[in-house]
């Protein structure tokens, strides 16, 4: 199962680098068993970011399992919430709007279909010879979500060594990038923003893969640090 909570949030203080406050909020009001799971695995079942569409501000929460969508996205919507307290910052952020989205790997898989640009919506960034990088790889960033996908969906997954043929033949045509920093615990992680449209393999089943691939990171998310506000994404024009 698949599933977004998508929060419009207000407050003259946000900005992206405020995602990892929200995460320790969203840490603090799920069941401590569940959040103490969380942190000691390593590959992790949410995503949450911070994002400005519009002029407005945006906190997303992506899920990918049942049992994660329950104990973070159903208990955040039964309490019902109004505003967000952010003890670090002493502020109170107001809840404007709240919409759900919920899907399957299935449906993803089977409405990707000709995906090239991917917009990177907050600072992304992955490591490489122990060093965070401030360019994309599709190598990287793609097996990453092909790996979170392998280890949760119960249905569509995708070949290790078939993936290795089609990154291969995969490539970035097109970008259009600025490099940025991303606070996280007084320290800056160099990462990059804007978009990348991506080169289409030759063979059908080669771009239906990377199409998916490219629809999936708006759940997965991209790079490092997607559950602390890292690697959101955008897919299409």
């Amino acid at each position: 199962m698949l599933a977004k909570l998508i929060m419009n949030i207000e407050h003259e203080d946000l900005n992206s680098n405020v995602a990892s406050l929200f995460h320790g909020y969203l840490m603090n009001v799920i069941d401590y068993s569940y959040a103490d799971y969380l942190h000691y695995n390593e590959v992790k079942q949410f995503t949450s970011t911070i994002y400005m569409k519009e002029k407005k501000w945006y906190w997303k929460i992506t899920t990918l399992t049942k049992k994660a969508y329950e104990e973070i996205i159903l208990k955040l919507l039964n309490m019902n919430i109004k505003t967000i307290y952010l003890e670090h910052k002493d502020i109170e952020v107001e809840i404007k709007g709240v919409e759900v989205q919920t899907s399957t790997y299935e449906e993803v898989y089977l409405k990707s279909k000709n995906i090239e640009r991917l917009h990177f919506v907050t600072p992304t960034s992955y490591k490489s010879d122990g060093k965070y990088q401030i360019f994309p790889s599709i190598k990287a960033l793609l097996s990453g979500v092909a790996n979170k996908i392998n280890k949760f969906s119960d249905s569509v997954k995708i070949d290790p060594d078939e993936l290795e043929k089609i990154l291969a033949s995969t490539d970035i045509r097109n970008y259009s990038l600025r490099t940025t920093v991303f606070s996280l615990s007084n320290a800056g992680i160099k990462s990059f923003l804007g978009y990348i449209d991506i080169y289409d393999p030759k063979d059908d089943y080669y771009k239906n893969i990377i199409s998916y691939l490219i629809n999936m990171t708006e759940y997965t998310g991209t790079g490092v640090k997607t559950s602390l506000g890292m690697g959101g994404t955008k897919v299409g024009k």
